[in-house]
C-alpha cells in the first residue's frame, strides 16, 4: 500500500524530541478528534494511528497537498521537495487515493459519518541501509484536502507536529 513517505538528501537534525502533536487546522467538511501517533514513526513498519475524523458532509472529488518541513538546526526548517508525486511536499490531483492509503477507505464518496482511526495503522516503505542515516530527523507535516471545485474551500487539514522518523 502506496503512502506518502518522506525523503531528504541531507539533514542537520536537532538533538531534542518532544512529543508529536497533532491538531485539526480548518476545514468546511470534516473535523478531527483525539488524534494521535507515536513519538517516533519508523520506515518499513507498521506505524499505529489512533483517532477519529468526523465527516459533516460529502466528500467528493478533492485534492491533497502535503506541505512537510525538516528541523534543522538552531530552530531552522527547510521545506522537503516533492519526488515523484509521492515524497516530500507534493500537491496530488486524486486525494481520493491519498485518503485510501492513508486511512484505508474507499472512494470516490464520503458522507456524513466517523472514521475510526484506532484500527489504523499505516507503512512507510522500507529504506536501504545505505541511505537510511539520512532519512532520521524531525518534521512537520500539514495535509490539506481541497474541493477540485472550489479549489479555496479546504475539506479537511491535518498538522503534524514534531514527528520524528527513524529508518
Amino acid at each position: 500500500r502506496r503512502v506518502h513517505g518522506l525523503i531528504t538528501l541531507a539533514s542537520f537534525p536537532t538533538a531534542s524530541w518532544a512529543s508529536v502533536e497533532i491538531t485539526d487546522c480548518g476545514g468546511s467538511a470534516a473535523w478531527l478528534e483525539d488524534a494521535s501517533l507515536p513519538n517516533t514513526v519508523y520506515f518499513g513498519q507498521d506505524n499505529d494511528i489512533t483517532g477519529k475524523i468526523h465527516l459533516t458532509g460529502d466528500v467528493v472529488d478533492f485534492t491533497s497537498s502535503m506541505e512537510v518541513k525538516m528541523h534543522l538546526i538552531f530552530g531552522l526548517k527547510q521545506t522537503i521537495p516533492c519526488i515523484d508525486d509521492q515524497v516530500g511536499s507534493c500537491d496530488l490531483d486524486d486525494g481520493c487515493s491519498a485518503m485510501e492509503d492513508l486511512f484505508g477507505y474507499s472512494c470516490p464518496h464520503f458522507a456524513d459519518t466517523t472514521i475510526d482511526l484506532s484500527q489504523r495503522a499505516f507503512t512507510l516503505p522500507s529504506v536501504p541501509s545505505a541511505v537510511s542515516y539520512l532519512l532520521g530527523g524531525k518534521f512537520d507535516i500539514k495535509i490539506k484536502y481541497l474541493s477540485k471545485s472550489d479549489p479555496d474551500d479546504v475539506l479537511m487539514c491535518l498538522k503534524v507536529s514534531g514527528l520524528k522518523l527513524d529508518a
